[in-house]
């Protein structure tokens, strides 16, 4: 999913050590993904409702290149709501 973000989104991983982490978090309600199938289709939705979050992050913080560590993502359960949040950490 990573590699998909990176080429979507155009930018270049460097070589650098990382000097800023940005995260962004895309809640996924229990409900949501009862009701969603698991199939390619769902899943390319996902991915790309990812990719856009990601690029409209990277787009306002002025990220032009990544840091050797990329765009890591992570799921973690919602202790709020219940559900996942789905966290993509863009290292610059």
């Amino acid at each position: 999913m990573s590699k998909r973000v990176v080429s979507a989104a155009g930018v270049q991983i460097g070589t650098n050590v990382p000097t800023g982490i940005e995260a962004v978090v895309i809640p996924l309600s229990d409900l949501y993904l009862r009701q969603t199938l698991n199939n390619p289709n769902n899943r390319t939705q996902l991915v790309n409702d990812a990719t856009s979050k990601v690029q409209q992050e990277m787009r306002s913080k002025s990220i032009t290149i990544l840091s050797s560590e990329g765009i890591r993502f992570e799921a973690q359960r919602d202790a709020v709501q219940v559900g996942y949040k789905l966290v993509a950490q863009i290292w610059h």
